[in-house]
């Protein structure tokens, strides 16, 4: 998402940053499959149970200050959206990151 910002010629910053498990999974998450299998993405998922680990003790606006150590250490147990759908149709809770951005025109 930052890259989008730059390449749009904002100035970026990341204000808040969580988890959250999706509503409305098989829609949700099948849209995100079915726009990867078009060639759009990638889009990333995570199992709860990671993101309720590493997010054990932060706040969103004190994960901000981690953004990116925490996607790095998260990369590892990262899925795509296929992968995702599948795990969440076998009863396995899924869910994204959640950037709340601030940009401005540069």
């Amino acid at each position: 998402m930052l890259h989008l910002a730059e390449a749009a010629g904002l100035s970026r910053r990341i204000v808040a940053l969580s988890w959250k498990i999706r509503s409305e999974p098989d829609a949700v998450i099948g849209g995100y499959a079915e726009a990867e299998g078009n060639g759009l993405g990638p889009f990333h998922f995570y199992y709860t149970s990671k993101l309720e680990d590493r997010y054990a003790d932060l706040t969103p606006a004190g994960a901000r200050l981690r953004a990116m150590r925490i996607e790095n250490e998260l990369s590892p147990c990262r899925l795509d959206a296929a992968t995702a759908l599948r795990a969440q149709r076998q009863g396995i809770e899924i869910g994204p990151l959640v950037v709340v951005m601030g940009s401005v025109r540069t």
